[in-house]
């Protein structure tokens, strides 16, 4: 038993989430935030950078500035993955998601 962090000891779920309580927990996730880290992958590689969103379900909808390399690599491969998290304060209060996707722009 870990003494400094007895709330990462065991017992662990030991079943998935059934897949409509995991996207109700990601939707209450990303609706209570506005930041995220948006990964796309450019022409020199990996382009990783926070940026604002707005939040409508599961989708979310970002305002680059027109001519930035995280569009273009957008328009050309709309290969994506965000992140979102909480403030960290310790394991107690980690809460976080990544999602795939692909970019539409619209």
């Amino acid at each position: 038993m870990s003494y400094a962090f007895p709330w990462v000891e065991p017992p662990w779920p030991e079943d998935a989430l059934p897949r409509d309580q995991l996207e109700d927990r990601i939707q209450q996730l990303i609706s209570s935030l506005n930041m995220c880290v948006l990964a796309t992958h450019g022409s020199s590689g990996p382009i990783a950078s926070p940026i604002e969103y707005y939040a409508d379900g599961l989708d979310i909808y970002i305002l680059p500035d027109p001519g930035t390399p995280k569009l273009r690599a957008m328009e050309t491969d709309p290969r994506i993955s965000y992140a979102v998290h909480h403030p960290y304060h310790g394991w107690h209060t980690a809460r976080g998601a990544q999602v795939f996707g692909k970019a539409e722009i619209i």
